[in-house]
């Protein structure tokens, strides 16, 4: 259908599939995280995919038929797959509103975006996995966030490159709580 879809989602030490095809946000993941003890760091992984993208997607209308993309489809599929989750657009602008953008480039292979959340600043990040994952301390698995050691790194680049050996794009996205902000966003102080 020349549509991007978000097919496997690697979070806290699993691998879920994700069904659907294109940008129509009708598909489940499997298995169901519903009550899962990795259930928030799921929802977690796809309130990134949403907020750190500039895709849009657009419902059906008399003059398209099927749902389509604004964008790019890397990010139109990310975004897809955040509303399978039933994370809108609009709720997110609500609760996470966008404050800034650092785009991505192709030096540093990653896009970063702050949001406000009541009294604290977030900054959401994107990109290629071993780049994002080099700034990266903790991982998030069932809640907690746990120290990154070596042996997780090599399991991560190991998720990593099994999906890329079955000739899947594969990105990485990660979180930072913002320290009260002096100056101006650089990328090198917020990722």
């Amino acid at each position: 259908q020349n549509q991007m879809t978000v097919r496997d989602i690697w979070v806290a030490r699993r691998r879920v599939k994700v069904s659907g095809v294109g940008y129509q946000p009708e598909g489940k993941i499997s298995p169901d995280p519903k009550g899962q003890a990795w259930e928030k760091d799921l929802l977690s992984l796809l309130e990134v995919a949403a907020c750190c993208n500039n895709a849009r997607i657009n419902p059906p209308s008399p003059e398209h038929p099927g749902w389509t993309s604004l964008g790019d489809q890397t990010e139109a599929a990310l975004k897809v797959a955040a509303m399978k989750e039933g994370m809108l657009e609009e709720a997110l602008n609500r609760i996470l509103p966008r404050i800034h953008e650092i785009p991505f480039d192709a030096r540093r292979k990653r896009m970063t975006t702050i949001h406000r959340e009541v009294n604290r600043e977030i900054a959401f990040v994107k990109g290629a996995p071993r780049e994002v994952l080099q700034l990266c301390t903790r991982i998030s698995i069932n809640e907690e966030a746990v120290p990154l050691t070596n042996q997780l790194r090599a399991e991560i680049l190991g998720a990593n490159d099994d999906y890329a050996r079955s000739a899947l794009r594969v990105l990485a996205l990660a979180s930072r709580e913002m320290p009260p902000r002096i100056g101006s966003y650089i990328a090198e102080n917020v990722e």
